[in-house]
């Protein structure tokens, strides 16, 4: 690479690319290119393609439809996006176009590339029509996507007849410059690394930076490293560009395009230049080893929101936090029906109930409020749970009292006290409702079943037991539904806040830290729950292995473990012999050594007799 200086440019055009030499880049080896133009998709997959490992390098070109009609008429788009492809690089190239249905553009597109992990998306970029901002699209993937992006603005003239590179020593720079090797190598053509420098400014600073740029460039490459000096690095790169450029700058920000729009270089760049501008959008290297591959694979699991979608999120929130008619009537056809199906032991009128229950709504908007800092939100929610609870609990005493019984039945009892299960049903279904609240292509009718399925019979068995008169049961199975409540607001903040939902600029330092200390209360009360869940069901199960030891020819028939200090164990034993005292006795010691506390064994004996 031959450094000059000054306005006079030099290449080394006695040198052509040798694909032998030892030191030749190592290329990419997927790229997925989104394509919707068929007169710029040949353009873009080329850029693609000459990146590419020419031997392992996977392209992919990929059209989305937003909705069905879209879908359907895709057809002819998709035809002559690939007669384009076929007229410029032949009906051999072996680029198939792949299709996807998706919510919206930039969701099809994000989520195609968090399932194939490629090392870099290639993609156009258009102005908008006011040309202060970039299309919604390309932000919001540049924004949310987890690889390095390559945004390409195609200048009126399509075709390419030399690579450029913008450099000003920045990491951001030298990784575009990378980039731009690779597809100057791929292409066989000239590359030039420019570098603007303020007449004001030292000279060996852009020797240095033009020196640094060198070591990039492989030295058999057609290459050259220029320096032109210019007020503005805009005007500098403007008048050293040709309409048939490729012009590669970089970009530090993280957080898409459209907020670059304000000025700057890259912005005014993009209003003046009449060449192709292609901007790496992301501070990342453009080869990857195995490691990073695995890493980068495992953080495209996350389904990053972008920024329409996290409006979505917080505008739904907003409009499902609040008491409305609507909710009080469904909810409270719910809990007659979990009602009825309590009493009669009937485990799918329990499971229409839950279909029915609007309980996904609030809890939804809670979670919103809590991981967004919306303290507003978060109060509203969490007084329609509230009230809806309140509601739930009087038309369950209603059907108690107009349909009698004399004792608990086996579903009232089975929520009688929380368990490591009933706490893992509440946490997968905060999961689960997150993450279907944040989709907008997943049903959120099978969040809502998971949720009421952990909410809806334990707030109708505490209604129910206070008719009975059973304290203990209303009290357990009150305490149930709050420890699956808090579970599900609290696991659902923390998937909104680990997809991208977080507290705005435009909320108060106040708001933010209430939400934090809220956040933090409730995730306490979670886990101590959690660790009382885990330690009863331990005691339990440690409590039975040691009975069915200590009585291995007898039948257990029931078993209940209850209390703290002492741990009260009561079995129903079926058995032929009578049981000793001093087996009892004994039993109970070793039932206390195995659990660390005093143990009060309680024996109720069913003798069986026999013929014999």
């Amino acid at each position: 690479m031959t450094v000059t200086a000054g306005g006079a440019a030099s290449a080394d055009a006695g040198r052509e690319p040798a694909p032998e030499h030892e030191d030749r880049p190592e290329k990419l080896h997927r790229v997925i290119v989104p394509v919707s133009n068929p007169r710029t998709a040949p353009l873009l997959v080329s850029i693609a393609r000459a990146m590419l490992d020419p031997e392992e390098g996977d392209l992919v070109a990929l059209a989305v439809a937003t909705d069905e009609a879209q879908a359907e008429s895709s057809s002819e788009s998709m035809t002559q996006l690939q007669d384009a492809l076929d007229a410029s690089f032949g009906p051999e190239h072996g680029i198939e176009i792949k299709r996807r249905q998706a919510p919206a553009i930039a969701r099809g597109i994000l989520d195609f590339v968090r399932e194939n992990n490629p090392d870099l998306v290639v993609m156009g970029m258009d102005l908008s029509a006011d040309g202060r901002h970039f299309s919604a699209v390309s932000d919001a993937v540049i924004e949310a996507v987890h690889c390095p992006v390559l945004a390409i603005r195609p200048s009126d003239m399509i075709g390419v007849e030399r690579v450029m590179v913008g450099v000003d020593g920045s990491p951001e720079s030298l990784s575009a410059l990378r980039l731009a090797v690779l597809a100057a190598d791929g292409l066989q053509l000239p590359l030039r690394a420019i570098h603007v420098r303020d007449p004001a400014l030292s000279r060996s600073f852009a020797a240095a930076v033009i020196a640094e740029a060198a070591h990039e460039v492989p030295e058999w490459m057609d290459a050259d490293g220029f320096v032109v000096e210019a007020p503005h690095p805009t005007q500098g790169l403007v008048e050293e560009s040709l309409p048939t450029d490729l012009l590669f700058l970089a970009s530090a920000h993280r957080r898409g395009l459209a907020r670059l729009a304000s000025g700057g270089t890259l912005d005014q760049t993009l209003r003046h230049e009449q060449a192709h501008v292609a901007v790496l959008a992301r501070r990342k290297n453009s080869t990857r080893t195995r490691r990073t591959r695995f890493w980068s694979w495992f953080r495209a699991l996350r389904p990053t929101l972008t920024r329409l979608e996290r409006e979505s999120v917080r505008w739904r929130a907003g409009a499902n936090a609040p008491l409305t008619s609507d909710y009080l009537i469904l909810l409270g056809v719910a809990a007659v029906l979990a009602s009825f199906g309590l009493l009669q032991d009937n485990v799918a009128v329990v499971i229409g109930a839950m279909l029915v229950a609007p309980l996904l709504g609030p809890l939804a908007a809670a979670s919103t409020g809590l991981a967004s800092a919306r303290v507003d939100v978060l109060a509203r929610s969490l007084f329609t749970l509230l009230a809806g609870t309140v509601g739930a609990v009087v038309l369950a005493l209603g059907v108690g009292a107009l349909i009698p019984v004399d004792r608990p039945t086996d579903e009232m009892l089975a929520r009688g006290s929380p368990s490591l299960i009933d706490l893992g049903i509440a946490v997968f279904a905060g999961v689960v409702g997150a993450y279907a609240t944040a989709r907008k292509d997943i049903p959120a009718a099978l969040a809502g079943v998971a949720i009421a399925a952990a909410l809806v019979p334990p707030i109708c068995t505490t209604g129910l037991a206070l008719g009975l008169g059973d304290t203990e049961l209303a009290a357990g199975s009150l305490l149930l539904f709050t420890v699956n409540t808090v579970s599900v607001v609290v696991v659902g903040s923390i998937v909104l806040w680990w997809m991208g939902l977080r507290p705005t600029d435009g909320h108060r330092r106040p708001a933010s830290w209430f939400a934090a200390i809220l956040g933090t209360v409730l995730a306490f009360v979670l886990v101590v729950a959690g660790l009382d869940a885990f330690a009863e069901a331990r005691r339990a199960s440690v409590a039975a292995d040691d009975l069915e030891r200590l009585f291995p020819d007898d039948d257990i028939v029931e078993f209940d473990v209850d209390g703290r200090d002492p741990i009260v164990v009561t079995a129903v034993i079926r058995t032929v012999d009578e049981i000793e005292p001093a087996d009892v006795r004994a039993a109970s010691r070793s039932l206390g050594e195995e659990l660390g506390h005093a143990v009060e064994l309680r024996i109720i004996e069913e003798r069986v007799l026999t013929s014999g």
